[in-house]
């Protein structure tokens, strides 16, 4: 599983569980934080020139924050529907 896969299943969870059973809301903004950190790590240090995703369609928003546009039609996957999205970067 490549590692932007790992950033959107812990982003997009409705809750991070950490040690000992504490939960972190999303609705804090943990997630876009741990989106914009894993761009940043995935550019500065690791190079990156193009960034891509597979979304939930319902998700498209929350990603085009951090720059990622739809680049395919709607896919089913596990029977939701989803995109792919990438971010080129600069």
């Amino acid at each position: 599983m490549d590692i932007m896969k790992v950033f959107a299943l812990i982003i997009m969870n409705y809750r991070l569980r950490l040690k000992d059973g504490i939960f972190i809301n999303e609705a804090k903004g943990i997630g876009g934080q741990i989106l914009h950190e894993g761009v940043r790590v995935a550019t500065e240090q690791l190079k990156a020139k193009k960034i891509y995703l597979e979304a939930q369609e319902y998700a498209i928003g929350y990603y085009a924050k951090e720059g990622f546009e739809v680049v395919s039609e709607p896919f089913m996957e596990d029977g939701i529907p989803h995109v792919k999205m990438e971010k080129v970067c600069d």
